[in-house]
């Protein structure tokens, strides 16, 4: 167990939860080959002592639950962190029925985890995180040649709202994509556009990931804007558009504009388009 530990770093305070994460078959690959290590199914299945449709039937199995990544014409481990959100999203009922202070503690690492590396990737020309104004989350579905959605990643972890769980979009079917994966539902073009006007109806901010994606989620369970707090950088990062904030029936979910006198907050307002304020007006 602890070479498991060790080579699918997971941290300490992780121990008790994370062989619920991993299958024991899944436990022996993450032990047999090193984080970042690229391998075939053959070497797979001579690290098991399985025969090859094993392996394959086992590395199909891991890569649709991000155990796995596919890396070329071969496969590689994945990473706790990793494998955490995609449990959670997964498994929700199993991840709230752990321990409470167990899942408070993963949650917080979780959070510290993602500022850590948003601050090595800030730089990153190709990522383009910006809050979208509905019409602009519109016009970039309508590039986009396959569109799936699965469940949010982040609102399972955080498991602090009731909003609509099928939420987080992905661009394209390649290698290491939900929909590659099986864990995304293709849609086609006049199913994105219904489901994105009802979930921004619903009061979500809709937020481009780079050229991954489009998420649809709330101040409380986004990591995008629970980092971006903990940093001091809402309104700057993700990029802000030109609308002020305050969610249709239920006031601003970034707590940005005064819910009596409908003040906005210039340091908390991220300009997700909700209230349909020009910045210009606040």
């Amino acid at each position: 167990m602890q070479a498991f530990f060790a080579h699918y770093q997971v941290p300490a305070y992780a121990y008790r939860a994370a062989p619920e994460m991993v299958s024991p078959e899944e436990l022996r690959l993450i032990e047999a080959f090193l984080a970042g290590q690229v391998f075939t199914v053959s070497e797979a299945a001579a690290a098991l002592a399985v025969t090859e449709e094993e392996a394959l039937a086992l590395l199909c199995t891991a890569y649709r639950r991000t155990v796995v990544d596919r890396a070329g014409d071969g496969w590689v481990i994945t990473d706790f962190y990793t494998r955490f959100f995609a449990f959670c999203r997964e498994y929700p009922d199993t991840w709230r029925g752990m321990d409470r202070s167990v899942r408070a503690t993963l949650s917080e690492w979780a959070l510290e985890e993602y500022i850590v590396k948003r601050r090595l990737h800030t730089a990153e020309p190709n990522r383009r995180d910006a809050v979208l104004s509905l019409e602009e989350a519109l016009a970039l579905l309508r590039e986009q040649e396959s569109v799936g959605v699965a469940g949010c990643l982040c609102r399972p972890v955080f498991d602090t709202c009731s909003h609509s769980r099928e939420s987080c979009f992905s661009f394209g079917d390649g290698p290491n994509t939900d929909l590659d994966r099986g864990v995304a539902r293709r849609l086609t073009p006049e199913e994105a556009e219904t489901l994105v006007r009802d979930l921004y109806a619903e009061g979500l901010i809709l937020t481009r990931r780079g050229d991954e994606g489009l998420c649809a989620c709330c101040g409380d369970c986004c990591l995008d804007y629970r980092a971006a707090d903990r940093m001091g950088m809402l309104g700057e990062w993700p990029e802000a558009p030109r609308v002020a904030v305050s969610g249709p029936g239920g006031g601003c979910p970034l707590d940005a504009a005064d819910p009596d006198t409908g003040a906005v907050d210039p340091d908390r307002c991220v300009g997700c388009g909700l209230c349909g304020r020009p910045l210009k007006d606040r």
